[in-house]
């Protein structure tokens, strides 16, 4: 795998979102609050995990506060950090 970039770990969260968190007919934003598509703990540690799993970033539970878990480009922006 190339270098992976800020945008196309965004396309993937939007996108596993999308196919297995909210219904197929609501429209996923990258900087829509996850608040508003429902999101509760369960939805938030189900996209850790897939971070962790198709990136291979361990996200530091420091890092699992608000701010970050926000929107997709949020969530994006800090994995990131955790992305060789």
């Amino acid at each position: 795998m190339g270098k992976i970039t800020e945008a196309a770990v965004s396309a993937e969260l939007k996108k596993h979102i999308s196919d297995n968190i909210v219904d197929r007919s609501v429209a996923v934003e990258p900087d829509q609050p996850l608040r508003d598509l429902g999101f509760d703990s369960v939805a938030i540690i189900d996209l850790i995990l897939f971070i962790e799993r198709k990136f291979g970033a361990a996200i530091d539970d420091k890092d699992l506060v608000p701010e970050n878990l926000y929107s997709i480009n949020t969530l994006a922006k800090c994995a990131m950090k955790y992305i060789d």
